[in-house]
């Protein structure tokens, strides 16, 4: 599972473009856009698992080196684009302490540390997943090194469940990113850790299995697909946790409907920009909502441009970080 998956570029791409739209909340509305994020999230705990199987030899101080120079790079550029864009009005309004505050919240997430959990701003509005995204990482590897067997038995169960029980006992603060946030992190990667120990442990019986795979995630996507875009109760959010693994299983292996009828170059070009969508999507949306560019341009106009730009962008941001790590040796 090393190489990528084509069905899981598509819908990297996709998911993230339902993301990009959420947060573009003046022009069209997604009632439960943030949800994506549980895709993503877990999503990185299974290839965390396939990461640790695969790599038995990298320490911890190893994986976190690996990790801080595949993400750092894009996350630093887009931090400084949207530093200078929105440094602006900070100046202008001539609040010192203002000021000072958002030049410290740059700098630490320069140093990608947790901006919106121990610090209490962030510049870049998705820095707060990577930070979490980070933090999970480094606090569950150690153990899945060590004590794999009882991590995978006991620890992540317990962490999913009782994570799961406090996000939710807050529903009303389940997409916020702040302390709720970590706890989310915490139980969608350690399912997807678990989900990750399964696909390896049962892929002879999996690979046996394409029609039930094929018609449980199918099923999966359209339930999915509902709790974003229908108007319903956040506690109604929950049920994302049944879904999502299950279709998430259906992107992993050859013989499904995902991976013969989206196995096109194209989806792996736009899967390989999600990470640059992610980090630069907000910056286009401040620039384009601080220049009241809506003014002269209808709603579904200003959605097809702000999609337009973040998508040119990230692959100008992409190339731009490929080249940097060419001449950093990375």
């Amino acid at each position: 599972m090393r190489d990528r998956i084509v069905s899981i570029e598509a819908f990297r791409f996709i998911f993230m473009v339902v993301l990009c739209l959420f947060h573009f909340s003046e022009y069209v509305t997604i009632y439960h856009g943030y949800l994506v994020v549980e895709f993503f999230f877990v999503l990185s705990g299974v290839l965390l698992y396939n990461s640790i199987r695969q790599n038995e030899n990298i320490g911890t101080l190893g994986f976190a080196i690996k990790r801080y120079k595949r993400l750092w790079i894009e996350y630093s550029i887009a931090a400084t684009f949207s530093f200078f864009a929105l440094s602006r009005s900070k100046m202008i309004s001539l609040n010192i302490d203002d000021l000072l505050n958002f030049i410290l919240s740059y700098l630490s997430e320069l140093l990608l540390l947790p901006s919106g959990i121990l610090f209490p701003r962030y510049v870049n509005g998705p820095s707060w997943y990577i930070s979490i995204l980070l933090i999970v990482s480094f606090v569950l590897y150690p153990f899945l090194k060590k004590y794999r067997q009882q991590t995978l038995t006991m620890f992540l169960p317990s962490i999913f469940i009782l994570c799961l029980l406090l996000v939710f006992s807050n529903a009303h603060l389940y997409a916020c990113g702040d302390i709720w946030s970590l706890f989310r992190g915490f139980a969608d990667i350690s399912l997807g850790i678990m989900l990750g120990h399964f696909l390896y442990v049962k892929k002879d019986f999996l690979k046996n299995s394409t029609f039930i795979i094929n018609t449980l995630s199918l099923i999966s996507l359209l339930f999915i697909l509902l709790l974003i875009f229908s108007k319903h109760s956040d506690e109604n959010d929950v049920y994302i946790f049944i879904f999502l693994p299950v279709f998430i299983i259906g992107l992993f292996y050859e013989g499904t409907l995902y991976n013969k009828y989206l196995n096109t170059t194209i989806w792996r070009t736009l899967g390989g920009i999600s990470y640059s969508m992610l980090l630069i999507h907000y910056f286009v949306r401040g620039l384009l909502v601080y220049f009241n560019i809506g003014n002269y341009m209808g709603n579904i106009a200003m959605i097809l441009c702000y999609l337009f730009l973040v998508i040119v962008l990230s692959f100008c941001l992409k190339m731009m970080a490929d080249k940097l790590r060419l001449l950093l040796g990375w």
